[in-house]
């Protein structure tokens, strides 16, 4: 993320983009996907060419989802 400008957001207000995942037992961070913040709040996130989630909050999975309980990291550009 860095490499395409963005910095580290010490808020969600201030973020854009945010990265969701998994801490495992070794805690290392995966991260399985990104999103894009929207202007209401929300977020929006893209896999692939046909699967778009729109969703009214930026922490949308359960904790036992297999795409990650919540965001990793925030970034703004």
């Amino acid at each position: 993320m860095v490499k395409q400008g963005y910095k580290l957001a010490t808020s969600m207000t201030d973020a854009t983009v945010i990265a969701y995942g998994f801490k495992d037992k070794y805690n290392v961070y995966h991260v399985t996907h990104f999103s894009k913040k929207t202007s209401t709040g929300g977020s929006i996130a893209k896999w692939g060419k046909l699967e778009v989630m729109n969703s009214k909050s930026t922490t949308p999975y359960k904790s036992t989802s297999s795409y990650g309980a919540g965001y990793l990291a925030i970034y703004k550009k």
